[in-house]
């Protein structure tokens, strides 16, 4: 089985081989005095940050815990700098020392130029596989902008090329140990990547391009933007699983939020929000969809949902483009008003409510209007509302916030984990609401006819961030529940009741006991709270909930998208599940006392309840790496268990930022979705 790197050790054994041999790279020595005087300057900035931040005198001294994890923040950095550096020059030092080793021969550079494609080549994903290894590249300084050759062992006449926001799907028909590339402007020096994938294993090929961000640039390491091939492996499954989209293609940076609707019909309309330049909440934004009608093994080709026509700056709010996202689908049965039309509510900007509706299984949308009196929000938010709005300038990660960082760590340990009753933070939950969230992924019809759109609104915009962790982005999720109601299938709407406080309630879904109760699990804070899932109970149709309260379904630490679909009493939620996080941050929480778990989004697994939610039996595990947010439905036979979940690989760890970035705070950097995967999860009894 290919080799699947889960920790930076095991991903330093995929490093590539090979380079330019017509001119290698001459990096330069780094002495020793070199790696000293990092430390030294580290050091010295450190100290200043203390002198700055920390006033000793008696009434002004500091709790000796947070001058111990600040001390200790600023060791570790500046050693983690040397580490960091030291492995991002061994890693330059072997491409150099393989430069002259892997030369294509005359025969063999006129055979690769040739393309000769003899493989099964295909930018279609091919159905039932499951990744099991991730291998990534580097070409050479300043390379790969364009294109990417590559081929099987040594054999090349087996070549495929695949430009810059393609993926290339290849089945090579026997067995390959390495995966040999040249990317355009690397001439006849090639590096390789060890796959071991056996002759019936699916191999993919895409090519993203950045910046190396090597802030070591004045020692010789490359910081020019360079091509990062990645390279995974994929097995053939015996259950349906197909690969619905690819970040990085289709002229979107990314896709995320995925939510997945099964029709009366029996299609499956899988959507998603693509995000235009980058993967932020701010970036331009689609509403994308694709249909399946052969149980999710293959797709239609990729649409729009929302048409708008105008400049999409103009039509964005606080100096970002257009955003149109947070959806929230629902169909109406057969005897309704509308027989078997598909509702679909979203936002616009995060802060209108706007619904468009399809009346052929989700073929074509039309009728796009926004919803009036759905939301208490002035005629714009206020742009510059982060955590400051809480007293804590912690928007991003960096040294000129290294005191509030770990005050802020402090409050989280010790404000009793309980925000939403801390009277500072409380109080600020009023006024106009700054961001509006619907959903995701669905809605949910009850039996009495009424239209329940589970939404949710916060007091802080949110800013992008330039930082390791925006973390107002990640106190949007500071928020609480509402919902939308309609009584005639979707022509007019209104606000239901404000919600108990409980803990809060962010991105939620519902579904309608046999007792015509209503529940609801939800996305918790997490951020400074329990890091599990919440539910709350509603007997009056949606229009009140309770308290929310914790279930024992496990967050990550920045929370995630979940989901809930149900049968009857009986339920099941999806979440991550990951493992205990061993950062330097984590160190640093760990030095307060407390229960605070800096982790990531991994282990993607499901739980099952059989008695409405008040106790859930163990996890199954549904992707073992990195994977997030989700998207569960029934099949029409109310037999079969389907997700539509975001997956991605590994991040590469060749240059000294990257290294020290992953030693710092492991996974809970903002997860970028590599693609979304579709899954039939297997048979469920849900008489």
């Amino acid at each position: 089985m290919p080799f699947c790197p889960t920790t930076p050790a095991e991903r330093q054994e995929l490093l590539p081989t090979g380079g330019q041999s017509e001119q290698p790279r001459t990096w330069g020595r780094l002495p020793r005095l070199g790696l000293i005087a990092i430390l030294l300057a580290l050091s010295v900035v450190a100290f200043y940050v203390y002198r700055y931040y920390f006033d000793l005198s008696p009434e002004g001294a500091p709790n000796f815990i947070e001058v111990k994890a600040l001390a200790y923040l600023a060791h570790a950095i500046a050693k983690e700098a040397v580490i960091a550096t030291t492995k991002a020059k061994s890693i330059e030092r072997q491409l150099d020392e393989e430069a002259e080793k892997h030369v294509l021969d005359d025969n063999q550079w006129r055979d690769v130029t040739r393309h000769h494609l003899r493989s099964v080549m295909t930018h279609i994903p091919p159905p039932n596989i499951t990744r099991i290894g991730t291998a990534h590249g580097l070409c050479a300084c300043e390379t790969g902008m364009n294109n990417i050759t590559f081929w099987p062992d040594d054999d090349v006449n087996l070549t495929t090329t695949v430009n810059v926001h393609e993926i290339a799907w290849v089945t090579f028909g026997k067995d390959v140990q390495s995966i040999n590339f040249l990317c355009d402007g690397m001439n006849r020096s090639y590096r390789s990547l060890v796959v071991n994938a056996s002759a019936n294993q699916v191999i993919s090929m895409q090519l993203p391009t950045g910046i190396n961000e090597n802030f070591l640039g004045f020692m010789g390491f490359c910081n020019l933007a360079s091509g990062l091939p990645i390279v995974n492996t994929w097995d053939r499954t015996d259950y349906i699983s197909s690969v619905v989209w690819t970040s990085d293609t289709e002229g979107y940076a990314c896709v995320k939020i995925p939510s997945l609707l099964r029709t009366h019909n029996g299609t499956l309309l899988a959507f998603a929000e693509a995000r235009t330049g980058t993967c932020s909440d701010f970036a331009q934004t689609d509403l994308i969809y694709r249909r399946s009608t052969d149980g999710g093994q293959t797709w239609s080709v990729t649409k729009k949902m929302v048409n708008v026509d105008g400049d999409p700056m103009e039509l964005g709010l606080c100096g970002h483009a257009l955003v149109i996202g947070n959806m929230a689908p629902v169909q109406l049965p057969a005897n309704s008003r509308y027989p078997n039309r598909i509702l679909s509510p979203y936002t616009r900007n995060n802060f209108e409510a706007w619904i468009v509706y399809s009346d052929d299984d989700g073929q074509t949308w039309e009728g796009d209007r926004r919803i009036p009196n759905v939301t208490h929000t002035d005629g714009e938010p206020d742009c510059d509302r982060g955590m400051s709005h809480f007293g804590y300038n912690v928007d991003s990660l960096n040294w000129t916030n290294a005191h509030d960082l770990v005050s802020f760590v402090a409050f989280l340990c010790y404000g009793n984990s309980d925000p939403y009753h801390n009277e500072g933070w409380n109080s600020e939950l009023k006024g106009a609401w700054q961001w509006v969230g619907i959903g995701p992924p669905g809605s949910t019809r009850l039996s009495n006819g009424n239209i329940i759109v589970p939404s949710y609104h916060s007091y802080i915009r949110g800013l992008e961030g330039d930082g390791i962790l925006p973390v107002s982005q990640l106190y949007n999720n500071f928020a609480l529940g509402h919902v939308m109601i309609s009584e005639d299938d979707g022509d007019t709407w209104h606000l239901g009741e404000d919600w108990d406080m409980g803990q809060g309630a962010n991105e939620n879904q519902m579904h309608e006991l046999p007792n015509g109760s209503l529940i609801t699990n939800m996305r918790s804070l997490s951020t400074g709270s329990p890091q599990f899932r919440l539910q709350a109970m509603s007997n009056d149709g949606g229009v009140h909930f309770n308290a929310s309260e914790f279930t024992p379904i496990p967050q990550p630490f920045n929370g995630c998208q979940g989901s809930m679909v149900g049968c009857g009493e009986t339920i099941f939620v999806s979440s991550p599940d990951p493992d205990p996080a061993s950062s330097m941050l984590q160190t640093v929480v760990d030095m307060f006392g407390c229960g605070v778990q800096l982790t990531g989004r991994s282990r993607l697994s499901f739980w099952r309840s059989d008695d409405a939610g008040r106790t859930y039996g163990s996890p199954t595990l549904i992707d073992h790496g990195l994977a997030a947010q989700t998207s569960l439905q029934i099949s029409a036979d109310q037999k079969r268990l389907l997700v539509l979940h975001e997956q991605s690989d590994e991040a590469p760890l060749f240059t000294a930022q990257n290294i020290m970035v992953d030693a710092i705070v492991e996974n809970l950097k903002v997860l970028l979705p590599g693609r979304f995967i579709f899954r039939d999860l297997g048979e469920i009894d849900c008489s």
